[in-house]
C-alpha cells in the first residue's frame, strides 16, 4: 500500500464516519421532536422502547462516531508523520 492508498482511505473513512454522523444528529433531532408531541412518560408504553432510551443509544453512538473521528485524524497525522520520516531517509541513503 502506497501513502496516497493510506491516505484515500483514512479519507473515506472520515466522510462515512460525518455521514453517520449526521445522520445521528438527525435522529436524534427526530426523537427530541417526538417527545414534544407525546407523553413524556413513555417508559411504560407496550409499543417499543422509550424515547429517552433511544436518545441515550444515539447519545452513544454520536460519541463512538467523535472518538472514531479523532482516532482517524491521529492515524492520518501519524501516516503523514511516517511518510516525511520514510522520504528524509530515503533522501539520505540516495546521497551516500
Amino acid at each position: 500500500m502506497t501513502p496516497d492508498d493510506a491516505r484515500a482511505l483514512l479519507d473515506a473513512d472520515r466522510r462515512r464516519t460525518e455521514e453517520r454522523l449526521a445522520q445521528l444528529r438527525a435522529d436524534h433531532l427526530g426523537f427530541v421532536e417526538a417527545s414534544r408531541d407525546t407523553n413524556a412518560d413513555d417508559e411504560h408504553d407496550p409499543e417499543g422502547t422509550p424515547i429517552a432510551f433511544e436518545r441515550s443509544q444515539v447519545g452513544a453512538l454520536d460519541r463512538q462516531a467523535e472518538a472514531h473521528l479523532v482516532e482517524g485524524g491521529a492515524a492520518h497525522v501519524s501516516t503523514d508523520a511516517y511518510n516525511t520520516i520514510h522520504d528524509e531517509v530515503q533522501e539520505q541513503m540516495a546521497k551516500r
